[in-house]
């Protein structure tokens, strides 16, 4: 078994997901922390990921990855920053109105089914109604998360779970790990931004 992993490791696209988790991971980290650099490298495991969602044919993920995603970190980047120097309190959280967020699930529906149905009828593409929920689901939650809205890691903790299925269903085995610690990892993001949130409110 190990020997299989050293293997595997040492190919090209192993090294990729490799390289990519370990950004990755990096990322969600300092993201619950309030951290900017969350933007670094977060832009490094997003190039990383695209390639690899490619080659693997999840091309809603890879567009997602490189089209979107990778602007992102830039926004972010830059936004967090601006955040940090006009407040004392580099964790400020903010809260998005419930009937805002309401639309924002069913906007993320309505996507998935034009974005899934494109998919399936036009491209190879593998699970092409899970992989455009996920898809979508994280462009909204990378929204909310760069304009500091706490509900964001809802989205991240129902997208890893999706995430978790499809990519150990394509034998990605270590991105299929990677999208289990996210989840433990958004979940306690979840709980710190809210935390964050209501001490402010007080």
């Amino acid at each position: 078994m190990f020997e299989m992993v050293i293997q595997y490791f040492s190919g090209f696209w192993g090294t990729i997901e490799l390289l990519g988790t370990i950004a990755s991971l990096i990322c969600v980290y300092l993201a619950a922390k309030h951290n900017q650099w969350t933007w670094f490298f977060g832009a490094i495991g997003v190039a990383l990921f695209g390639a690899l969602f490619f080659e693997f044919k999840l091309y809603s993920d890879a567009g997602l990855q490189i089209l979107f995603f990778l602007p992102m970190q830039v926004w972010g980047y830059f936004y967090w920053k601006k955040l940090a120097e006009s407040s004392e309190n580099d964790s400020i959280t903010l809260s998005t109105d419930p009937y805002k967020f309401l639309s924002i699930l069913f906007a993320i529906a309505g996507l998935t089914a034009i974005n899934g149905w494109l998919m399936l009828n036009y491209t190879d593409a593998s699970f092409p109604y899970a992989d455009a929920f996920t898809t979508w689901m994280s462009v909204f939650a990378q929204i909310l998360m760069i304009r500091k809205y706490w509900q964001s890691w809802i989205l991240w903790v129902v997208m890893d779970v999706f995430a978790i299925y499809i990519y150990f269903q394509k034998e990605l085995v270590v991105v299929s790990g990677l999208y289990v610690l996210f989840l433990i990892m958004a979940s306690a993001g979840l709980v710190k931004w809210y935390k964050d949130w209501k001490g402010q409110t007080v």
